[in-house]
């Protein structure tokens, strides 16, 4: 016995001829239709229990033509987008467009099966708003998630810019007290230390990764070859007891403090110039 009526649209003709074979050999009726436009004619005639739709299709997309249908036909017919990718962008503008849910080409048949299974046995109208209501928080949350993730590495790019702009200092200071050689690098990877360890007392994030803000700091300043820097980073804990390092550090946690108004005013000033001036250091 036929499970129902199933509309397959995609540009794609091996895509069409998958999901019409699979979704026949499990009882359903399958049309199949290349284009929006096409779907459309489908739509004056019958009503199928679920409509699959391919995001990416030339002149009429998925998602105008499911604007289309909504506009037409109204909420009744269930629509889960088909798409290649996970552009969570895009699948929100599916489901704000009136899509029901998704799936994705590379998911497994079995887990294609199950979600056409639910939308046309459709027992409880109330519940299928119920999963619609889900996927669309779904990809709303997804898109929280990137945005605060992508938020996040901006502010540690700010931290990271501004913990090299504090390191400018260390190599004059280094310099007036005529520190040479293997002690004026000491005291650049103490000067950076210090800069880091001031930031980590205000910002978990820092302090969780220390070291790797502390390399940042480092390798931002153009003060050290990378060998040097990978040998402080190796050699951290016996280096940090260092007079000469713990001079630095102590230092930069001494300037970072004093520079604490400059922190969020001056330090997107253009020029060193500026940043020497807030400083007191013309």
């Amino acid at each position: 016995m036929a499970s129902g009526l199933i509309i397959v649209v995609d540009d794609d003709p091996s895509f069409r001829k998958l999901y019409s074979d699979f979704l026949t050999a499990h009882g359903y009726t399958v049309l199949t239709a290349k284009s929006g436009a096409e779907v459309m004619k489908f739509l004056l005639n019958c009503t199928p229990k679920v409509l699959i739709l391919d995001i990416s299709m030339p002149v009429m997309d998925g998602i105008e033509t499911c604007k289309k249908i909504r506009r037409m036909h109204g909420n009744e017919i269930p629509i889960v987008f088909l798409t290649s990718f996970t552009d969570v962008d895009k699948l929100r503008q599916c489901m704000h467009a009136g899509g029901d849910d998704y799936m994705i080409k590379s998911d497994r048949l079995d887990c294609i099966l199950e979600r056409i299974r639910f939308w046309s046995a459709a027992p409880n109208r109330h519940e299928a708003r119920l999963r619609r209501s889900e996927v669309v928080q779904e990809v709303d949350n997804a898109i929280i998630r990137i945005d605060q993730a992508a938020n996040e590495s901006n502010g540690n790019d700010r931290k990271v810019d501004k913990m090299s702009r504090l390191m400018a200092t260390a190599q004059s200071l280094a310099d007036n007290a005529n520190l040479k050689g293997a002690d004026n690098k000491l005291y650049v990877v103490g000067y950076a230390a210090g800069i880091v360890s001031h930031w980590a007392d205000k910002h978990l994030g820092v302090k969780s990764r220390y070291m790797d803000y502390f390399r940042a700091a480092l390798s931002g300043s153009y003060l050290l070859k990378r060998q040097d820097i990978n040998q402080a980073i190796e050699h951290f804990d016996r280096i940090s007891t260092e007079p000469v390092f713990l001079m630095a550090r102590d230092r930069a946690t001494i300037e970072c403090r004093e520079a604490k108004v400059i922190e969020e005013d001056v330090m997107i000033m253009e020029g060193d110039s500026a940043y020497y001036t807030a400083l007191g250091r013309t």
